[in-house]
């Protein structure tokens, strides 16, 4: 009763800790929903023509340039209805819907500022040889002159970063401090002009800003000419200011989204005032964004956002976003910001990467997962496969219940050949997966367990050679057998005691060809693979490899079969001494967060052990949950249930920390490791989609988790 007790107990943990799946079901992908974003300049130019982008994405790099209006000034993209103007649009507003964005367009000369009571302001035509001047003149001697002699609200860009220039010139009938503040945040930053030095009166004067000005303005906040300095109010020493050729730019803060862990160059970035001088730049906060101060380069290694970034929310509520601002600072003290905005959705597009292939060492192959659908037939078509990976693993065509789906001895080659002839007309390799497994297998192996031991072995043995030789010479490596441990074994058991035997109907079910045959059938299997095909790599394949009893039950059934194998007269003719019969063990890697990089250390140290073995990293994929319940009691198993996800917007950046662990780890055993395949390219194809687990998201875009993951190749 104890026995039976712990058995379950280890089930239960596994379930909740642990992958405990090994390959996917087919499913069928589904196109992303597209939206279409529509542009109304109101009047402004250029035109904008239509962007259609994927459903809940945002616009990013296709973010539209502002447009230009005569003696207006550009206020943001709203949608046409919004006309309280409570949201503006910017480039990582995710957008649902098709939308119609309106420019919003205000006026910036004077007569559109506030005239406080104790202010006269009248138009002149000309004066003093300038034309289009405004005359200011105080009405008494009351305080109010001297503070705000005018004032222009920013309730209109309340919440927006924005940067403002100002520029005039300025006569002043009497000697007098004159300056422009921006009154915002309970602070008064000086914009324009100066408090301590005077104008000279009775002459123009020309002041332009050093730089701009960026800040985030409130409700109530405003931007106000002023005379100060002590002993100099206009109030007390009565002055009339006259101002032509006023210009004042107010400009939503240009946006730059920057994905955890990749980098951006600001320097093309730089306006027409600031390019060509020699620049310091310095961030804000450089715990959320950095920038090398030399030369603009700005990344981030945040691990984490607040609950005010949404670090705590859905991913798919939106991303998470931690805006810093970064300043670009001239010698001659002219500035310009920018506002950085660390987040984890992705920018970069899978095909504007380099090659993911070319980080790696030439003697690691680097894979992903394909169908008959990615070619030709001559040639794999599908250039996100092409560009990044030079191996690829059938995900379902080469498995039992699609080779021979209804009948022993009866095979449809139909699929497999088109993907196996495409990629050796890429020249890609191909990894064969798989000839024995316990799933994903036609009902006539599953009937195996009623044959005698005989008529089982030779039909496991017709079947393995029938395969292979038909792709003889077209595979590099075989995944001969597939899962054959479950996850209850022990370090201490007998590997040739604990291989799945529970029912075939069970939901769960055993190895029929274990059923029947015995621990004996592993042994033959190989041989077979080798005796048809001697130039093939032949490998085992399983998932939780982390675990240490699976690991050992591994270790030790590599260990005495290529043991019996290397003192057996079963060879085939020319065969070098001392090749193994299993020659690599395929570390699946379908990992939750709960798994660290010390166990996989572990596990590849044990490997280590067994002489000539190779080890691939077969399957990887890195579930942004922390633990396998997480994804079976939200969305379960399967494609297309992204939208689903509980992932949170942190749980994508412990993925991406997850990723760089183990990178770093495979690259510490390089010696040994001959290849990474990841298993699949985005999220919402994957069979764990609901996990987004992968290294793009659903749009194609490089997420934390792809830099960590190609960066620590690199280190």
């Amino acid at each position: 009763m104890n026995i039976k007790l712990i058995g379950i107990s280890l089930i239960i943990t596994c379930l909740l800790n642990f992958g405990c799946k090994g390959d996917p079901e087919a499913e069928t992908p589904q196109t992303t929903p597209k939206v279409t974003v529509t542009f109304n300049v109101d009047g402004g130019s250029p035109n904008i023509s239509p962007i259609t982008i994927n459903k809940g994405s945002s616009l990013g790099s296709k973010f539209p340039p502002y447009p230009a209006r005569n003696n207006l000034e550009f206020a943001g993209w709203f949608e046409i209805n919004d006309t309280s103007f409570k949201q503006m649009y910017t480039s990582v507003t995710v957008i649902n819907k098709n939308t119609t964005l309106k420019a919003r367009w205000i006026q910036p000369s004077l007569n559109s500022f506030t005239r406080p009571p104790a202010t006269i302001v009248t138009d002149n035509p000309t004066y003093q040889g300038k034309t289009d001047v405004t005359q200011i003149s105080p009405k008494d001697s009351t305080s109010e002159y001297d503070w705000n002699v005018l004032s222009h609200k920013l309730d209109a860009y309340a919440g927006q970063d924005i940067t403002i220039t100002l520029s005039m010139d300025i006569w002043v009938s009497a000697q007098a401090k004159i300056a422009w503040h921006v009154k915002a945040n309970s602070q008064y930053p000086l914009l324009l002009g100066s408090t301590t030095t005077s104008i000279s009166a009775n002459t123009w004067v020309t002041l332009t800003s050093p730089g701009s000005l960026s800040f985030t303005p409130t409700a109530g906040d405003m931007i106000y000419l002023s005379g100060g300095g002590s002993g100099q109010q206009l109030n007390n020493n009565p002055v009339t200011i006259y101002i032509a050729n006023f210009t004042m730019t107010i400009t939503p803060v240009a946006q730059y989204p920057l994905t955890i862990g990749s980098k951006k160059d600001l320097k093309d970035a730089l306006n027409s005032q600031m390019k060509g001088k020699t620049i310091t730049w310095s961030s804000a906060d450089s715990t959320k964004v950095s920038v090398e101060a030399n030369n603009g380069i700005v990344t981030s290694s945040l691990t984490s956002f607040t609950s005010g970034e949404m670090g705590t929310q859905k991913y798919t509520s939106g991303p998470a976003k931690a805006p810093v601002k970064i300043t670009a600072k001239a010698a001659d003290n002219a500035t310009q910001d920018f506002i950085v905005i660390a987040t984890n959705a992705g920018q970069e597009d899978i095909m504007s990467l380099s090659p993911f292939k070319d980080y790696f060492p030439s003697s690691i192959l680097v894979g992903n997962i394909a169908s008959s659908g990615d070619g030709n037939g001559s040639q794999i078509t599908n250039q996100r496969l092409t560009r990044h990976f030079n191996t690829l693993t059938p995900e379902n065509d080469m498995k039992p219940q699609y080779i021979s789906p209804t009948t022993e001895g009866i095979y449809n080659w139909t699929n497999s050949d088109k993907l196996v002839n495409s990629c050796l007309g890429s020249n890609i390799k191909v990894v064969g997966h798989t000839l024995l497994w316990h799933s994903q297998i036609p009902q006539w192996q599953k009937n195996m367990v009623n044959a005698t031991k005989a008529d089982a072995e030779k039909a496991m043995i017709k079947y393995i050679t029938d395969v292979v030789t038909h792709f003889k010479g077209k595979i590099y490596i075989w995944d001969v057998l597939n899962e054959i441990f479950p996850d209850s074994v022990q370090a201490s058991n007998d590997w040739t005691q604990v291989m799945r035997k529970n029912p075939i109907t069970n939901s769960d079910p055993g190895n029929p060809w274990y059923i029947i045959i015995g621990s004996d059938f592993v042994y033959k299997a190989f041989l077979a693979a080798r005796l048809a095909d001697p130039d093939a790599k032949l490998y085992y394949n399983d998932y939780n490899t982390d675990q240490v009893g699976k690991a050992t039950m591994i270790r030790n059934m590599v260990r005495d079969v290529n043991q019996k194998y290397s003192t057996s007269s079963d060879k085939p003719a020319g065969e070098a001494a001392g090749r193994l019969l299993i020659e690599g063990i395929g570390m699946q890697e379908h990992h939750n967060l709960s798994v660290t990089a010390a166990s996989l250390r572990a596990t590849l140290n044990m490997f280590k052990g067994l002489t000539g073995v190779k080890i691939s990293v077969s399957e990887i994929d890195v579930l942004g949950n922390d633990t396998y319940s997480q994804l079976s009691s939200s969305t379960g198993q399967g494609s297309n249930k992204h939208t689903q996800s509980i992932v949170t917007n942190n749980q994508l950046l412990t993925q991406a920390t997850r990723y760089g662990e183990y990178m770093a780890v495979y690259m510490e055993f390089k010696d040994i490791i001959e290849r990474i395949s990841i298993w699949g390219v985005q999220d919402n194809n994957s069979w764990r989609s609901g996990g987004l687990p992968l290294l793009f998201d659903t749009n194609g875009k490089a997420k934390p988790a792809y830099y960590k993951f190609a960066r620590a190749v690199t280190k």
